[in-house]
């Protein structure tokens, strides 16, 4: 699916989940060539899009970049609770790792600090996080890329591996970062109309 970021309108719909067949479904675009695209962090998309539109700016969701990050917190969080068989406090403790620190109780705050004593590894995969989200909330684009290679110089050599290895990925997709950053576009819309009509059932007789 294609859909205009500021309108939410679908434009145009597609078969096929290949790289030719959105190569293809790019080249029958019948409008103006987009100024940006928003993508996933899927290998190859930004090269695809921009192997037909070279002039277009390809921007990464924020959300999939988040995930980078929760993902490997959750990881983090099943072998601090792994003794723990109760479900609620091992959802307690994905829930404030992944919170913003600003939308935490001040207990909360001080669990937070009390796991990190014993858990490095996951502070500073929190930190990590924390640094990526204050990027996000930047307008002015050279301090987006200051702060963003800042942020790229201090954990890309991380003694943490998982921090290391989100760090590359990180890296890899410097410039649509920025661009996701500074135009303050996401896929959220798109997210949203493709989990409804996955919910609808059509009858075409």
């Amino acid at each position: 699916s294609l859909v205009d970021f500021k309108t939410s309108e679908v434009c145009q719909i597609s078969l096929g989940r290949t790289r030719d067949a959105i190569q293809q479904a790019l080249k029958q675009w019948p409008y103006a060539t987009p100024e940006i695209v928003v993508t996933d962090l899927a290998p190859g998309m930004a090269q695809t899009v921009q192997e037909v539109w070279p002039d277009t700016k390809v921007a990464a969701d924020p959300f999939h970049v988040i995930q980078l990050f929760t993902k490997q917190l959750d990881s983090f969080r099943k072998k601090m609770t792994k003794k723990d068989q109760t479900k609620r406090n091992r959802k307690k403790v994905i829930r404030l790792l992944t919170t913003k620190p600003t939308h935490l109780k001040f207990k909360e705050f001080l669990q937070l600090e009390e796991w990190f004593s014993d858990h490095a590894d996951v502070y500073e995969l929190y930190q990590a996080l924390q640094g990526i989200r204050r990027i996000y909330v930047q307008s002015d684009l050279q301090l987006i890329k200051e702060s963003l290679q800042l942020w790229l110089e201090r954990y890309l050599f991380s003694e943490v591996q998982e921090v290391r290895r989100i760090s590359k990925t990180i890296l890899q997709w410097k410039e649509p970062i920025i661009h996701s950053v500074y135009f303050k576009v996401s896929n959220g819309k798109i997210e949203g109309i493709n989990n409804k009509s996955h919910r609808t059932k059509f009858n075409f007789n």
